[in-house]
């Protein structure tokens, strides 16, 4: 995706603070204003600016440091943990504040700016975050990955708060006294990661816990999207792809419609492909030319978020070729197969990011005569009979 960046300096108090902006595809959209935690503009943190572009913001991200000393940056280690520890009260001071009060004003008068601008702050950033939001109504939402003081005080606009439960810093009873003092204020909601520790989004860090960091991802999309928008036609993107893969059966049309680095992953057989290089030789030999001429898809139901859709549904075709994805290394049998199945497609904007496809196998198995089903707890056409008509007879594999 090509999204655009630069870095411009802003003048705070006579010192020169960078400011590292990241623009969408699209050349302009909402504004994000972007604060570090305690380890300062890092790759990590221009990463996620870059992530937070694609997804259709204007992002800015000021160096909070500046005033004392312009490009501080320490690493996840033990020994960068332990610089960032001693540098984080400067992040609560009002230097940093009137940093970043000079950033969001300088962020709203940008070209691109189109809409709404939120604000966005990670670990000692979060912190400041919540008191930039109380303080300005004009910001439309605010996201934390990190707890402020349970005192507050508290925006007025939808917040989101992230906190692993097993960071040192969220002891259970802050936790509890939070969500007592959170009951008044239901604009802000609160979001804890069990077993998740301190960092755990970051996949520099130690504490990076993939699922927690993914659930909080759809969260804090979900937040920004329903305040500052933009919103796209998820259904329209995914019917798109499925032409290019199905009819069209163009490769080149399907990598098109995704990420730069995007992945597939069936689940059932354990095949697909992650990058674009992998993922174009694994569609080009094992996918869209391996689908028999009478594939068809039977929509059963479709369900949407803020940056996934959920798509259930049968596939219908006849076993007239070799299809590594579905029955890898098995002789066509010429036998038609339904196969009730799931996709769960993630978008990062406008593109895809990934999708994970799911079905049961042994229906497939019993279906394509591989399998003897009368021994064994297994059924295989009726599954997609029953998705289709609730009707039809249930519980026959359960002994009478």
């Amino acid at each position: 995706m090509s999204i655009s960046q630069r870095t411009i300096s802003v003048n705070v108090a006579g010192h020169a603070v960078p400011l590292y902006v990241a623009v969408p595809e699209d050349g302009s959209g909402p504004g994000l204003l972007l604060l570090h935690d305690a380890h300062g503009v890092g790759d990590h943190m221009k990463h996620q600016a870059n992530l937070y572009a694609e997804e259709g913001w204007v992002v800015a991200l000021p160096d909070l440091y500046a005033p004392v000393q312009s490009g501080r940056s320490f690493a996840y280690d033990a020994a960068g943990l332990a610089s960032a520890a001693a540098a984080a009260p400067l992040l609560a001071g009002d230097s940093a504040r009137t940093v970043a009060h000079a950033a969001l004003a300088t962020l709203r008068a940008l070209p691109e700016i189109a809409g709404k601008v939120g604000v966005i702050g990670h670990g000692s950033g979060a912190i400041l975050a919540v008191a930039l939001a109380a303080e300005d109504a004009s910001l439309a939402c605010a996201v934390c990955y990190g707890l402020p003081a349970c005192d507050g005080p508290w925006p007025a606009c939808p917040t989101v708060l992230h906190a692993g439960e097993a960071d040192a810093a969220n002891s259970t009873g802050r936790l509890d006294e939070l969500r007592t003092v959170l009951a008044q204020y239901p604009q802000v909601a609160l979001h804890v990661y069990p077993g998740a520790a301190a960092n755990f989004d970051n996949r520099n860090a130690a504490g990076y816990d993939r699922a927690a960091a993914g659930m909080a991802k759809s969260r804090t999309l979900a937040c920004l999207r329903g305040a500052l928008g933009p919103h796209y036609d998820l259904a329209a993107l995914w019917e798109a792809h499925l032409y290019s893969e199905f009819v069209d059966r163009n490769v080149d049309v399907s990598m098109d419609t995704m990420v730069d680095e995007p992945y597939v992953l069936v689940v059932p057989t354990v095949t697909g492909g992650t990058g674009k290089r992998d993922l174009h030789r694994w569609y080009s030999d094992h996918f869209h030319f391996q689908n028999p001429p009478d594939t068809r898809i039977v929509s059963v139901s479709r369900t949407i978020g803020a940056d996934r859709l959920v798509d259930e549904f049968v596939l219908c075709f006849t076993h007239d070729r070799v299809m590594d994805w579905l029955l890898p290394g098995i002789a066509p049998t010429g036998q038609y197969i339904e196969i009730a199945m799931i996709a769960v497609v993630n978008f990062r904007g406008t593109r895809l990011y990934h999708e994970h496809i799911w079905w049961d196998q042994a229906s497939v198995l019993v279906q394509a005569g591989l399998i003897d089903p009368t021994s064994l707890p297994v059924t295989g056409a009726e599954q997609a009979a029953a998705l289709l008509d609730e009707t039809l007879p249930r519980n026959r594999l359960i002994p009478s």
